[in-house]
């Protein structure tokens, strides 16, 4: 046995040669906090002491202690000790709380109904038997050898067993009659002993994932004590799904968000107050340790390095505001941003994945149709999205939609309050772009090159296939010089509307206006000149 002293008074650990109580306390799963990945739980009960020492069992998962001492928070009573040992003093039916209790009751009370159900059909089985025994005698009783006194005899007694044998037939009919039914009720008693039975084990997890934890109490008077536990478990998470509506009349985004949460921690959470959490405590918590940097010489040869990735995160930036969603409370405290349900929740351990919704948000957009004809054939639907909900808008999967036809699937970003964001709503098929090397489709030479000179001439089209006019954002990146020795002229007709687009360089936009069956073409000719020692190391 394992066991802690937790600050009190030596004396109190003493033996006692006398409890007040000796009592086993029901512990359930009242409220949890799920992050992305994992949960803490909080089981709970309320047990009615006398004044003076005493014992408080309550059997908890096996898990519990693994990561450490319990430390079960105690209201109403002093705790002098902590024992975590395996059960082997009490059935795990001491410890049923309420629903356990009930769920228990109806598998008896399910047991009770399939036995009067096949006892029913036995009494038929038994009652046919009977039956057909009866109707034996009176067959062999009616050919039997004795001689009888006269004729009006014989034929009394043939006609009392031809009536008997007709009330037999009649018995026998209407318990063939009556034999399906009951039937039909043993195998709905049955199911419903499985339905009752899936119940229980729904909520009582196996013997053998339990242990017996013992508080030794001491109470100045007697009263209700409340005992508390939180356990962590790794088996838990949530995450937001979104169906994002875009009302192409009216340009508003519609979000539908949708909380997916699953659990598989072995306890059931019912009628469990919930908080959803966008912690990880599994995360980093600290900076990485920073050591020495060794400068070493090598071969002068050169060495073909692979490019890193930089792969780190954007802190978080969260709105102060708390505002109230329905059953829903959102709040941010520092970088955690959570969401209380005002109403208690059921979510089975490992009965798959529970959904929420989380209350619609309507939000601004500017919707406008963008092309890249260096890389597609077609333009996009894009809105440009004003995070004006007051609360942060998490990332996680999304279905697009343009009115209610579904255009297809990605991810949502991560949007700040008060931030902005930029989502694509699927091709705008009326819209056709092409880019055209003229050396490769014209007879003329479109290309010039030269030891230390490349001319390149290409023609951008865009053409409206449709019967209505297009606004479109035409991107396109010409070649820029970041070196002193390499000159580069560009010229385009007709000149862009925008150049180094979100300050990237070389990136031009033109904003044409595409009448039904109207074609734009955009001439392009890039002259790059460097020194003749020199290589270009370039592709348009």
């Amino acid at each position: 046995m394992r066991m802690w002293v937790l600050g009190v008074a030596a004396a109190l650990w003493a033996p006692v040669a006398v409890w007040a109580a000796d009592v086993a306390a029901p512990m359930s799963v009242t409220g949890v906090e799920v992050f992305p990945n994992g949960a803490v739980m909080t089981l709970s009960a309320e047990v009615d002491l006398p004044a003076g020492a005493s014992r408080l069992h309550a059997l908890v998962p096996a898990f519990v202690g693994q990561s450490g001492t319990p430390r079960p928070r105690v209201t109403g009573a002093e705790v002098a000790g902590i024992a975590q040992t395996q059960n082997d003093q009490f059935a795990p039916e001491s410890f049923d709380t309420e629903l356990q209790a009930n769920a228990r009751a109806a598998v008896r009370a399910a047991e009770d109904n399939l036995r009067a159900a096949q006892a029913e059909v036995l009494a038929v089985d038994e009652a046919q038997s009977a039956l057909d025994a009866k109707a034996n005698l009176l067959t062999r009783a009616g050919a039997g050898g004795d001689v009888l006194p006269d004729a009006d005899a014989l034929v009394a007694l043939a006609d009392r067993i031809a009536a008997a044998l007709t009330q037999i037939a009649t018995d026998r009919a209407a318990l063939d009659d009556a034999r399906p039914g009951l039937e039909a009720e043993v195998v709905a008693a049955r199911a419903a002993l499985s339905r009752a039975e899936t119940a229980l084990a729904v909520l009582t997890p196996p013997d053998g994932d339990w242990q017996l934890l013992t508080l030794d109490i001491v109470s100045e008077d007697a009263g209700r004590v409340a005992v508390a536990l939180d356990l962590p478990t790794p088996n838990a998470g949530w995450s937001v799904a979104y169906d994002v509506r875009l009302d192409e009349a009216t340009d508003a985004i519609t979000l539908d968000r949708l909380v997916t949460l699953s659990q598989q921690s072995g306890l059931a959470w019912t009628n469990a107050a919930l908080r959803l959490s966008t912690a990880r405590p599994d995360g980093q918590i600290a900076a990485t340790p920073v050591g020495p940097t060794i400068p070493r010489i090598r071969d002068a040869r050169p060495v073909l390095r692979s490019a890193e990735a930089d792969v780190s995160l954007a802190p978080m930036v969260m709105a102060e505001a708390a505002p109230a969603f329905g059953g829903f409370v959102a709040q941010t405290d520092g970088p955690v941003l959570t969401y209380t349900l005002a109403r208690g929740v059921d979510v089975p351990s490992g009965a798959g994945q529970v959904q929420i919704a989380l209350p619609a948000l309507e939000l601004s957009a500017e919707r406008y149709v963008a092309a890249a004809p260096r890389f597609d054939d077609t333009a996009y639907v894009m809105a440009d999205l004003d995070n004006t909900s007051g609360e942060m808008l998490l990332p996680g999967e999304a279905r697009l939609f343009r009115d209610a036809r579904l255009i297809g699937t990605g991810r949502f970003p991560q949007i700040a309050a008060g931030d902005a964001a930029t989502l694509g709503f699927g091709p705008e098929r009326d819209i056709a772009v092409e880019v055209t090397f003229l050396d490769q489709q014209e007879g003329d030479r479109g290309i010039i090159r030269g030891r230390n000179t490349r001319q390149d001439r290409l023609r951008v089209t865009a053409r409206n296939l449709g019967d209505t006019p297009h606004d479109l954002r035409l991107r396109y990146a010409v070649p820029v010089s970041q070196q002193e020795d390499l000159v580069i002229a560009v010229d385009m007709d007709p000149a862009p509307d925008a150049r180094n687009v979100e300050d990237l360089p070389g990136v031009m936009e033109w904003a044409l206006t595409l009448a039904p069956g109207a074609t734009q073409d955009i001439a392009m000719t890039f002259d790059l000149r460097w020194p003749e020692d020199e290589v270009l190391d370039w592709r348009p």
